[in-house]
């Protein structure tokens, strides 16, 4: 009999560990559903260009990325580009041009002193004079010990009509020309000059050079090489510019929409701007957000679970119980 008894106490048991289960299963769906319509965020039947027929707030506190974004991108607009002055440009740019008038003045050397050698020779076998050096073969010679031995390719800045009235001006010019064109080099060149600024620097030290001593047959060329000798000395820093946009881009703090926050009065039109908001804030779905229903149902599983584990520890103890009994 005590046997009997026995069985019917953990079938009892059993039946009430089934019941359980169904009454959790049971309230958690309850309670899903009820948390659902509780929470469940109030809708506004609004379309674009709409005239509001109520005061519209925002029922939660959400980051507005499009407005965060454009308020970055206008921090990251606002930092001006930074540039570094390089001293050094200005000094070798005024050795350039000085290597350019000792290439000729040593070109010209030679040639006179190849064609005093050949005129001496052809007296000495009683021949007839040579023919005298031309400019072109002075043309040749320079532009080969220019391309020889500076690195920057002026053939390619200076036309050949340039460094040939260059090989056939007296030495006294040559030397009148150097001397005012690098002395403008190193004025202009003495401050920082910027690419969009260049254009101007160079006109400026053209005018210069036309009211310099320069004899007139020479200005132009001239000014062809005070401009190809003048450049930009300050260039654009690239890697501080992107640090500095950077810097100002992290120092912008997300744009908000408050909870509360008036979106759109009664009475309004509903622009652009505000439709994104309402959308931004789901008072334009007729569902909830999926991620709403995870989180819901997420929160529940879990006090569920809690709970389980809280009655089987019970249930345990309950039947341990009755086995003594």
């Amino acid at each position: 009999m005590k046997q009997k008894t026995l069985k019917e106490k953990w079938r009892h048991a059993d039946h009430k560990k089934l019941f359980y289960k169904i009454g959790l299963i049971l309230s958690l769906l309850i309670a899903f559903f009820l948390l659902i319509q509780v929470t469940r965020p109030e809708t506004s039947d609004v379309k674009l260009f709409q005239v509001a027929e109520k005061t519209i707030r925002a029922p939660q506190t959400i980051e507005d990325t499009a407005k965060t974004k454009e308020s970055q991108k206008k921090a990251a607009d606002s930092v001006e580009n930074v540039y570094s002055y390089n001293a050094d440009t200005g000094k070798n740019r005024v050795a350039l041009i000085q290597s350019i008038f000792d290439y000729v003045h040593e070109v010209n050397d030679e040639i006179k002193n190849k064609d005093k050698a050949a005129r001496e020779k052809a007296k000495k076998d009683d021949k007839s004079a040579p023919k005298a050096s031309s400019v072109n073969d002075k043309l040749k010679l320079l532009k080969s010990k220019l391309s020889d031995n500076v690195s920057e390719d002026i053939t390619a800045g200076l036309s050949d009509n340039v460094l040939r009235i260059l090989l056939q001006a007296p030495e006294s010019d040559l030397a009148t020309m150097q001397k005012v064109i690098t002395d403008e080099i190193s004025k202009r060149m003495g401050s920082s000059i910027r690419s969009d600024e260049l254009t101007s620097e160079k006109i400026k030290a053209r005018d210069n050079i036309e009211l310099s001593n320069i004899p007139s047959e020479y200005k132009n060329i001239s000014k062809n090489i005070v401009s190809y000798g003048i450049v930009a000395n300050e260039q654009l820093d690239k890697e501080q510019t992107e640090a500095q946009r950077k810097e100002a881009v992290q120092s912008i703090a997300p744009v908000r929409i408050l909870q509360g926050q008036v979106i759109v009065q009664e009475g309004q039109i509903i622009d652009r701007d505000t439709y994104r908001q309402l959308k931004l804030l789901h008072l334009l779905d007729k569902r909830m957000p999926v991620k709403q229903y995870i989180g819901y149902g997420l929160f529940l599983l879990t006090l569920a679970s809690l709970l389980y584990v809280f009655a089987k520890k019970n249930v345990l103890h309950w039947r341990t119980d009755f086995a003594l009994c």
